[in-house]
């Protein structure tokens, strides 16, 4: 496809690095919000959002999440409106890399216009199982690839 965003950390490295979450303190089940990037979608269809994620070393991991949210009408600054739909990625609670599951956000050409947005959150969650209680961990390749695009410019059918 033609289109695709990636978020990738500020470790260097060949390809970006990886972005680490570190929040102290944090309670026993907090969901700590942090990094985000908001596009405007660049037109109706179906859009695939994926990448790896694992938690800081530790007795019970944290849980490593992405969330989406969904605004048929962000404005021109992307958050201008309330979020009509949105969900989670859990992507795991191990130190080991995991890949997210493959989520998908439908994008309809019947709710499609230039500030139609998505949003992306890393988000950690603490599992209180540290001392002090600390929300960690880590991202890599996060990625909102547009994989089935709505035929615009046939929508209304071909004639030969």
């Amino acid at each position: 496809p033609g289109w695709c965003l990636v978020v990738r950390g500020g470790r260097t490295g060949p390809k970006g690095g990886v972005a680490e979450v570190n929040k102290s303190p944090s309670v026993a089940g907090e969901r700590v919000d942090t990094m985000g990037h908001c596009v405007h979608a660049p037109g109706p269809g179906v859009y695939k959002l994926s990448g790896r994620g694992r938690a800081a070393t530790g007795p019970i991991g944290d849980r490593v999440l992405v969330q989406w949210r969904y605004r048929r009408d962000g404005g021109t600054g992307c958050y201008d409106s309330e979020v009509d739909a949105y969900g989670d990625a859990v992507i795991t609670n191990s130190d080991q890399w995991t890949q997210a599951p493959a989520t998908y956000i439908d994008v309809p050409a019947s709710e499609w216009n230039r500030n139609t947005s998505i949003d992306i959150v890393l988000i950690v969650e603490n599992s209180g199982s540290a001392d002090p209680d600390v929300a960690h961990g880590f991202f890599d390749d996060i990625r909102l690839e547009l994989v089935t695009p709505d035929d615009v410019v046939f929508a209304d059918g071909f004639d030969p």
